[in-house]
């Protein structure tokens, strides 16, 4: 009877450890069959983190490259130093800040092309400023796109800042059709030479031809009308240098240029007409008589500054220091590569930018002047939104950037 006891007590323990081997087994195979990946985390310029996971194959061997150009997409440069990573996944540092990259926590000094990496590795790609005025120019653009532009820019309404500015940041289709522009103007009729500016800076940013909207010919309206009216002339001289019209304006482009550099310099017309002057004549820099102009322009500019960076008209219009005259004199000092950051526009307290930032009220907005109790939203708010989307250019690129030229 023990005999046979013992045999049943084999027999089981036998059977419990067969069981437990086989239960010890199972476990291992689903380790090993487990699905083995990393995450790529975004963090973008405000703090907004997406994450994405991508399953490796255990057959392949990619680098991390490889793998995030097939699953999330990004851009880069070559260089001596190896690849530099300029978007990734439509995260793009803008001037004034740069991509920084880490694994699991730890920042890395090296480039992509020697990153490893193994399943549950977390690749960090974040934004980080390093200028903080350019942070906030940032901020004051976006909170202008996602409050604003839709009020100034829409298939009745069309700001020519505005609309301008939104096409030199690659997005004023989010806003403006053609068809919508086309049907604004194609029946357009006018010796305004003013409505006709605007209506060409309208169709060039929804990507039209003033030549020909809808058959309507709006250079040859505005050459017919000739305005040399000192307020009126530089409005005419933007619109033709919108872009590169086969139609010839040669004639009636250098009556308003002898004009604008002479008759009427920009040193004369104060600061909001003086500023887009040097707008319209930033094609004409390589003649003697506009550089002239423009230079006298920019120095007196540079010696009226207050401490603050800031600066207010000495003409007998003069409303005192104002967001609106000085984002025209920011978007005229960039038309002819003039740095409104740079030491000659750098006083004891400020520059140019960081006085204008002064105005702005946290969303997008500006005030006119410093002690207004609002926004004002006819004038300031869209002159330094277009004022501070030129600078961001000018920053990003280090090279004259007119507003209103379509042309690349």
């Amino acid at each position: 009877m023990k005999k046979f006891m013992s045999l049943i007590t084999v027999l089981f323990l036998t059977l419990v450890l067969a069981g437990c081997s086989d239960t010890e087994q199972t476990n291992v195979t689903t380790e090993e069959q487990a699905e083995q990946s990393i995450v790529i985390e975004l963090i973008d310029a405000y703090g907004v983190t997406t994450n994405t996971t991508i399953t490796l194959d255990k057959d392949e061997d990619k680098t991390l490259l490889t793998l995030i150009e097939e699953n999330i997409g990004l851009t880069y440069t070559e260089s001596e130093y190896g690849k530099y990573i300029t978007s990734i996944g439509g995260v793009t540092p803008k001037a004034g800040s740069y991509l920084s990259l880490s694994k699991n926590g730890e920042v890395l000094e090296v480039g992509i092309d020697e990153i490893t990496y193994k399943s549950e590795d977390i690749i960090t790609f974040e934004i980080i400023w390093w200028d903080s005025v350019l942070q906030e120019v940032d901020l004051a653009i976006t909170k202008f796109v996602e409050n604003y532009a839709s009020t100034y820019v829409n298939e009745t309404i069309i700001d020519y800042n505005v609309a301008a500015a939104l096409y030199h940041l690659g997005i004023i289709d989010q806003f403006l059709t053609l068809d919508e522009v086309n049907t604004l103007y194609k029946d357009l009729t006018t010796d305004n030479s003013s409505e006709l500016f605007r209506a060409i800076v309208a169709v060039k940013a929804a990507g039209g031809n003033p030549t020909d909207v809808l058959g309507n010919n709006l250079i040859s309206q505005l050459v017919d009308v000739a305005e040399t009216n000192q307020f009126s002339a530089p409005y005419s001289l933007m619109a033709l240098n919108t872009d590169n019209y086969t139609q010839d304006t040669f004639t009636y482009e250098q009556i308003v240029v002898t004009l604008l550099s002479t008759t009427n310099p920009p040193l004369n017309a104060g600061l909001d007409l003086g500023g887009i002057s040097l707008v319209a004549l930033a094609p004409y820099l390589d003649q003697v008589e506009v550089k002239a102009a423009i230079d006298a322009f920019v120095s007196d500019v540079s010696e009226k500054q207050f401490a603050n960076g800031g600066i207010a008209d000495t003409t007998m219009w003069s409303s005192g220091e104002n967001a609106s005259s000085m984002s025209q004199v920011v978007m005229g000092l960039i038309a002819v590569g003039e740095n409104p950051q740079g030491e000659s526009f750098t006083k004891a307290d400020g520059d140019l930018i960081t006085c204008l930032l002064k105005y702005h009220q946290g969303d997008g907005s500006f005030k006119w002047k410093l002690d207004s109790e609002s926004a004002d939203l006819d004038f300031s708010t869209p002159q330094a939104f277009a004022a501070l989307v030129m600078l961001q250019q000018y920053a990003e690129n280090k090279v004259a950037i007119q507003l209103f030229d379509f042309s690349e």
